[in-house]
C-alpha cells in the first residue's frame, strides 16, 4: 500500500529496506530503498541518504549494461556507474540538491526496463539522516500538478491594452496540468507580494482535473485583483497555489508581472541577438517595469514613441557595420530635444554616428570617435555622477570584440569613464536633456568579480537611474549591509514592539570599517523607498543595530526598512526589507455549551470556535467562570490552552453546585497581545434532572358546556425545582375519553391556546396538557371534558320545554311548544329540550310527541344527549 512520510532508519544499525512495484505485486522485477549513512563500517561510503536499487532476478547477473540484475537508480542522473566514471559518489543517494523525488518523470525514473511505467513514486525525501521519511507509492497517492500556461489581462475590466495599469482591475487565469492520481476539489489561490493588491476573486474552484495528463482551467472564472492608483510602477511577484482534496499534492509556483505604464524602454538594436538578457535581468533585481522594443522585428522606432518613456535605453549588442539609419538618428535627436533621458551604448556606435553624422553626436552626446581600443579595466572618474569610485570590467564570455575610445567634443560633456592608457569610454549630459554614451556593450559588463574590487551590472545602472531621476534607486557598491534582522521579535511578520530593535550585518571586501550608517524606515513599496515614517539621518559608529525612533507604526501595517553603511570612501547598496506590526488577534464566538444550556456535569466542557490572528501567529486561549452575571465573583480561570483543530475546549478544573447559573468568556492570545473578551455566556448546572411541576388546567372547566367551536384553552404554568429549567406545552384533545380516536396535539410555549380549527358542535371533547422541560421529561394534568354546545342544559330526558326547575314535562310544556310553534311564542331555553322528538328542529311533531305522551300514554321523549 502507498505509505506517507514513512520512517526509514538506517540499515547500518536496522537491516530495513523497503520493496515496492506497480500495485504492491510480487515478481522478479521491483525497488529496493534502503538508509545507507556514512557511519562506523559504512564510513567510507561515498554519501549519505536514500540508496534506491532496481533489481531483476529474471537477469543472470550485471553483464548487460543495458539491463541489469541489480542496479544502482544514481539520483544525479549522469549514470557514471553504467559508463565507469567512477564507482560511486554522493549524488548518487537522495535527495541532492532540491531533488528529493524518483518518480516516473525524473531521471532516473520508475519506469521498467521496457519503458513502461509502474506508478511507483519515492517521493517527498526527507534530508540526509539516521532516520529518513519519504512517502513510498505503489500506486499514485496524490495529484502532480504542473501550471502549463498562465495570463495577466487588462481585457475584462481594465482598457484592454495589454498593460497592468495602476487603477486597473486584472484578470489571472491558467492552465493546470496533472500527471498522476485524478484531483477533485481543485483549488487555486493567489497571493500579491505588494500589501497594496488588493483581491476580490484570490481564490477559484475548478473541480476535477483528471490524472495521467489532463488539464484544468479557471478561464471561465478568473482571479481578480486590483491595482491602486497610488501604487507605484513595480515588478510585482505573486504566488499561486493550486491545492486539492489531496493535501499531497499542493503546489506553489510564482509569476512576476510589470505593473504600472513603464517609464523606461529597451531599444533592442543587437540584429535579433539576445545581449537584452543581462540588461532586463538587471532591471527585474530592481523590480522596475520596462517594456523592450526590438528593432530586428519593429524597425526603427520613432520620436513619438520614444516620447512616451522617460528614460530610453538603446544598446546594439554585438560589433556589425552600418547599425543606425537616418531613421534611428532622428529619432534620437527628436526625443531628446523633447527633454528625455537617453542612454547609448554599443561597439562601433562612436564611429558610424561621427561618420553618419558628426554634428548628432558632437551636440547631443558631447563626443566623438577616437579610436578602437579593447582594454579589459575602465574606470570611473573621481567625482563623476556615474564613474565616481567604481572600476568595470568585461565578462569572459560576453561579445566585447570592438570597444572604441572617444574624445570629449561640446561643452557640457562630462568623462564618466575612461581606459587606463588613456580615452574616453563613457560622457555624460546634463542640461535641457540628460544623455549618456558608452562606446563599449553595457551588457559585457562583469558581475562576477566584485571580490577584486569591480562593480557590477546592478551598480552601474542603480547610478545611471539615478542620474536620470528615476524614483530613488539603491546603489549597489562595496561596502555591503544585507541581513537585517528584528533580534527581540518572534518574527518580522509579527513585530509586537512598537520601537523594534533592527540588527544587520556589515561586510567589506578590503576590510574596512563601517564608519557611518543610515536607516529609513517607511510604508511605500520595494519599488519605491519611503522614509516617511523616520529618517534617522546619517549616524556615526560602528554599531550593527538600532532601535526604532520614528513616527508610531501602526498594528497590522507593514513597513519596510532600509539601511546601508559608509565606509569612508563608499557607501554601500541599500538593504531593504519589509516587517509587519503586530494585531490583536481576534476571538472566536462561543460554541457550546450554548447561552443558558443545561449541562448534565458539574464540570462541563467549554468550547469556542479558534480565533484568528491577522500575523498567522500561533495563538492560546484563557478562559474564565464567574458565578455572577457582572463577573464579579471569580469561580476558576485558566491561560495558554493549546489551540485545537477546529475549536479550543477547556473542561472546568473545579465541581460546580447542583442547579446554579455560571458565566463564563474567554479570550485569545498571539504571545504579544491579547483579543478582546468572547461575549459572556452562562449556563445551569443539572447533573440530576427533576421534572416540571404538577399543574392545573383552567378553562374550559371540567363538564363545561356551551363552550363553542371555538374554545380557548387555559392552564396553569408549570414550574420546575430545577433552575430556570424552562417548558414547553403539549395539549391534546380528542372525542375520545382514552385519547384513541381522531386526536390533536399543538406544542407551545405559553399556557394559553386557541388552534383556530372548528370543532364539531355540540360534542363532547376531552382535554389534557403535558409540560415538558429542557431534558423532556413530563408532568401531565388531569383530564378534562366539555362540550362545544348547549347539551349541558338537557337534563335526564328531553320535554323540559318551559326549564322549570323540577325537570317536569307536563301540559305548562305542551302550551310553551304551542305558542312557540303558532304564535311566535319565545323559544325554549334548552333547544334539546324542546326538540322532545329528538329529530332536530323544534316544530309540530315535537307538539304531536309530547300531547301523545301526557295525554294518551305514548313513549317518553328520548334522553338528553
Amino acid at each position: 500500500m502507498n505509505q506517507n512520510q514513512l520512517e526509514i532508519p538506517s540499515s547500518y544499525y536496522n537491516a530495513t529496506s523497503f520493496r515496492r512495484w506497480e500495485n504492491g505485486s510480487v515478481g522478479q522485477q521491483y525497488f529496493l530503498i534502503e538508509n545507507r549513512q556514512k557511519t562506523d563500517k559504512d564510513s567510507g561510503i561515498p554519501g549519505s541518504g536514500l540508496l534506491i536499487y532496481h533489481i531483476d532476478e529474471s537477469q543472470w547477473g550485471n553483464s548487460d549494461e543495458t539491463h541489469y540484475l541489480v542496479a544502482i537508480e544514481q539520483a544525479d542522473g549522469d549514470f557514471d556507474l553504467e559508463n565507469d566514471v567512477n564507482s560511486g559518489d554522493f549524488e548518487d543517494v537522495w535527495p541532492i540538491y532540491m531533488k528529493n523525488e524518483f518518480t516516473d518523470i525524473s531521471t532516473p525514473n520508475t519506469k521498467k526496463y521496457n519503458g513502461a511505467p509502474t506508478n511507483t513514486l519515492v517521493w517527498d525525501i526527507s534530508p540526509a539522516d539516521s532516520l529518513m521519511y519519504a512517502n513510498l507509492d505503489i500506486s499514485y497517492s496524490a495529484p502532480r500538478f504542473s501550471i502549463t500556461s498562465s495570463e495577466f489581462s487588462d481585457a475584462l475590466y481594465g482598457n484592454n491594452n495589454g498593460v497592468a495599469e495602476v487603477g486597473e482591475t486584472l484578470t489571472f487565469t491558467f492552465t493546470v496540468n496533472n500527471l498522476w492520481l485524478t484531483a477533485d476539489n481543485v483549488t487555486a489561490e493567489m497571493v500579491s507580494g505588494n500589501p497594496d493588491i488588493t483581491f476580490s476573486t484570490p481564490i477559484v474552484n475548478i473541480g476535477t482535473v483528471v490524472g495521467g495528463g489532463g488539464n484544468g482551467s479557471n478561464v471561465g472564472i478568473p482571479i481578480v485583483f486590483d491595482v491602486p492608483i497610488t501604487y507605484d510602477p513595480c515588478i510585482d511577484s505573486f504566488l499561486i497555489t493550486i491545492t486539492s482534496d489531496n493535501p499531497l499534492g499542493e503546489i506553489s509556483q510564482g509569476v512576476e508581472l510589470h505593473i504600472g505604464t513603464p517609464q523606461i524602454v529597451i531599444i533592442d538594436d543587437d540584429n535579433g541577438e539576445l545581449w537584452e538578457q543581462p540588461i532586463v535581468n538587471t532591471f527585474g533585481n530592481f523590480k522596475i517595469p520596462h517594456d523592450i522594443y526590438d528593432k530586428s522585428l519593429l524597425g526603427s522606432p520613432t520620436a513619438a514613441y520614444l516620447n512616451e518613456y522617460d528614460i530610453v535605453v538603446w544598446f546594439t549588442g554585438s560589433n556589425r557595420p552600418d547599425i543606425f539609419s537616418a531613421a534611428d538618428i532622428t529619432a534620437m535627436q527628436g526625443y531628446m530635444d523633447a527633454g528625455g533621458n537617453m542612454l547609448l551604448s554599443g561597439q562601433s556606435v562612436a564611429e558610424e554616428l561621427s561618420s553618419d553624422d558628426l554634428n548628432f553626436i558632437q551636440t547631443y552626446f558631447k563626443a566623438e570617435y577616437y579610436s578602437d581600443f579593447f582594454y579589459p579595466e575602465i574606470l570611473g572618474q573621481n567625482g563623476t555622477v556615474i564613474g565616481d569610485g567604481i572600476k568595470l570590467g568585461y565578462d569572459n564570455f560576453t561579445n566585447q570584440t570592438s570597444p572604441e575610445r572617444m574624445n570629449l567634443a561640446d561643452v557640457g560633456g562630462v568623462s564618466e569613464f575612461e581606459l587606463p592608457v588613456g580615452g574616453v569610454t563613457g560622457v555624460s549630459y546634463d542640461g535641457s536633456y540628460k544623455s549618456l554614451l558608452f562606446s563599449f556593450g553595457i551588457e559585457g559588463i562583469t558581475s562576477k568579480s566584485e571580490g577584486l574590487g569591480y562593480a557590477t551590472s546592478d551598480t552601474v545602472f542603480a547610478r545611471i537611474l539615478e542620474f536620470f531621476d528615476y524614483g530613488d534607486v539603491n546603489n549597489f557598491t562595496n561596502p555591503n549591509v544585507d541581513l537585517i534582522s528584528f533580534p527581540n521579535e518572534v518574527s518580522s511578520s509579527s513585530v509586537g514592539s512598537s520601537a523594534p530593535l533592527f540588527s544587520w550585518n556589515y561586510a567589506d571586501t578590503n576590510g574596512i570599517s563601517q564608519l557611518q550608517y543610515q536607516v529609513q524606515v517607511g510604508s511605500g513599496t520595494f519599488c519605491i523607498n519611503s522614509n516617511d515614517m523616520w529618517e534617522s539621518g546619517i549616524l556615526t559608529g560602528s554599531v550593527d543595530s538600532i532601535l526604532y525612533d520614528g513616527a508610531i507604526l501602526e498594528a497590522g501595517s507593514s513597513y519596510y526598512v532600509r539601511i546601508r553603511a559608509y565606509n569612508g570612501t563608499d557607501w554601500s547598496s541599500w538593504s531593504r526589507t519589509t516587517f509587519t506590526m503586530n494585531t490583536a488577534p481576534v476571538v472566536g464566538a462561543i460554541t457550546a455549551p450554548s447561552n443558558n444550556m443545561h449541562v448534565t456535569g458539574n464540570q462541563p466542557l467549554l468550547t469556542i470556535s479558534n480565533g484568528y490572528d491577522p500575523n498567522g501567529d500561533v495563538l492560546t486561549y484563557d478562559y474564565e467562570i464567574y458565578d455572577d452575571s457582572l463577573l464579579t465573583s471569580l469561580v476558576s480561570s485558566v491561560t495558554s490552552i493549546p489551540e485545537g483543530t477546529v475549536g479550543t475546549s477547556w473542561m472546568v478544573d473545579v465541581p460546580l453546585v447542583e442547579d446554579a447559573r455560571y458565566f463564563w468568556r474567554a479570550r485569545v492570545s498571539d504571545g504579544a497581545m491579547y483579543s478582546e473578551y468572547s461575549q459572556i455566556s452562562s449556563f445551569y448546572v443539572n447533573e440530576f434532572n427533576q421534572p416540571p411541576n404538577a399543574f392545573n388546567l383552567i378553562a374550559p372547566s371540567d363538564e363545561s358546556v356551551s363552550i363553542g367551536q371555538f374554545p380557548t384553552f387555559v392552564w396553569d404554568r408549570s414550574t420546575d425545582a430545577d433552575a430556570a429549567d424552562s417548558s414547553y406545552y403539549t395539549i391534546f384533545y380528542s372525542e375520545d375519553s382514552l385519547f384513541g380516536g381522531t386526536t390533536y396535539s399543538f406544542n407551545t410555549n405559553d399556557t394559553m391556546f386557541n388552534s383556530g380549527l372548528a370543532l364539531f358542535d355540540n360534542v363532547v371533547y376531552y382535554w389534557k396538557v403535558y409540560a415538558f422541560d429542557l431534558s423532556q421529561d413530563s408532568t401531565m394534568t388531569a383530564v378534562y371534558s366539555f362540550n362545544t354546545g348547549a347539551g349541558g342544559c338537557c337534563l335526564d330526558t328531553r320535554g323540559n320545554v318551559d326549564n322549570d326547575p323540577g325537570d317536569n314535562t307536563d301540559i305548562s310544556d305542551l302550551v310553551y311548544i304551542v305558542a312557540f310553534v303558532f304564535t311566535g311564542g319565545a323559544a325554549p331555553v334548552c333547544d334539546d329540550e324542546g326538540n322532545v322528538d329528538g329529530l332536530g328542529d323544534i316544530d309540530i311533531s315535537d307538539l304531536v310527541y309530547i300531547v301523545d305522551f301526557i295525554f294518551t300514554g305514548g313513549p317518553q321523549p328520548p334522553t338528553c344527549p
